[in-house]
């Protein structure tokens, strides 16, 4: 652990595997013990939250399901978190999805090419935009 302590609540999402989970170990190797996870891989964010309390006993995990590219699902995340925690004070997008195709190649068709760019871009503003909104209530 680092010589000073972060405190506060991280909301990630993407939090069930990869560099998602590698953040939520990041972040409570130093010090944020109150963490919001969500991801569609529920089993993964189950197992991501076991071993974040591995590391840590204290830590307190917010689990949910959540679709990235819905802003009623992404309103719901954070307003889950708040309820449990009362505030967000970090956030790492970290939801992603990818096709079997090339991205971009003749093959891909429309539906595969809405889903990536629904998930791995707007996604990624709808979280930003809430979690800002969330924060800005908190000064």
């Amino acid at each position: 652990m680092a010589p000073y302590s972060m405190d506060g609540v991280a909301l990630i999402t993407g939090a069930a595997s990869g560099i998602g989970r590698a953040c939520a170990v990041a972040f409570v190797e130093e010090g944020v013990k109150r963490l919001v996870l969500a991801e569609m891989n529920t089993t993964g964010l189950e197992e991501t939250s076991f071993s974040l309390k591995n590391l840590n006993p204290e830590v307190e995990t917010v689990l949910t399901r959540t679709d990235t590219s819905s802003p009623e699902d992404v309103q719901k995340m954070v307003d889950t978190g708040v309820e449990k925690f009362g505030s967000i004070h970090y956030t790492v997008n970290c939801a992603g999805v990818s096709t079997t195709s090339r991205v971009g190649s003749a093959e891909l068709d429309i539906e595969a090419w809405d889903k990536v760019i629904n998930v791995n871009l707007r996604g990624v503003w709808l979280c930003q935009r809430a979690v800002i909104q969330q924060m800005l209530k908190q000064d």
